[in-house]
């Protein structure tokens, strides 16, 4: 099947730090989480912040003690797998979980809510003395809204319901396909309850 996937973008400044480790390529958008990757200081140390482009949710590198780009890619693909829904888990089968899916990309430029939170994120962590004070403060920024696509949310409610979103939508897939149908999608790699409209389509 094909699964939501991880992009991680860095600024060409800091792209040779992991190009020893993965491909690096010019970053294009696709439908999936993107994650813009800045340099934070926390307790006099060095750490990497994603900063989600999709939700504005921001989240810090948990394997602090390995700053790689596997121990970033972790930490990204773990920002997302905590907000699924557990009682929906038997459908939590969307966004892929695996690192071997997550890309890394550069970009000379950043959207400017991705900027903004940033910047919010970065003046809350230079008070923090641990990790753990880190972790706490950016969850309180998650909480805080911002507007996006002319819709005002805080990041977590639109990353949990997005998520929510995709569960649903493949348990109505399941229910309501044929068995033959669902073995072809699965031979032709489709994922037909990510596509876009796939709900309108069912209701009319």
């Amino acid at each position: 099947m094909t699964l939501l996937t991880h992009q991680i973008i860095v600024s060409p400044d800091h792209a040779d730090q992991f190009a020893h480790e993965c491909e690096i390529t010019p970053f294009k958008w696709r439908v999936g989480f993107s994650w813009y990757l800045f340099p934070v200081v926390v307790a006099g140390k060095q750490e990497w912040l994603l900063v989600n482009v999709e939700f504005g949710y921001c989240a810090i590198n948990t394997l602090r003690e390995n700053n790689t780009a596997m121990s970033i890619a972790v930490s990204a693909l773990l920002a997302i797998e905590y907000h699924m829904p557990e009682d929906r888990e038997e459908y939590n089968v969307s966004v892929s979980r695996g690192c071997d899916c997550v890309t890394w990309h550069t970009a000379e430029k950043m959207p400017a809510h991705v900027g903004d939170r940033y910047l919010r994120a970065r003046k809350r962590l230079k008070k923090c003395k641990t990790i753990g004070q880190a972790e706490d403060e950016l969850e309180k920024l998650n909480e805080i809204p911002l507007t996006l696509g002319g819709r005002t949310f805080a990041p977590t409610r639109g990353v949990e319901g997005l998520l929510r979103d995709l569960a649903d939508a493949f348990r109505d897939y399941i229910e309501t396909t044929p068995w033959w149908k669902v073995r072809w999608h699965l031979w032709t790699n489709r994922s037909p309850w990510l596509e876009l409209g796939y709900r309108s389509k069912r209701d009319a």
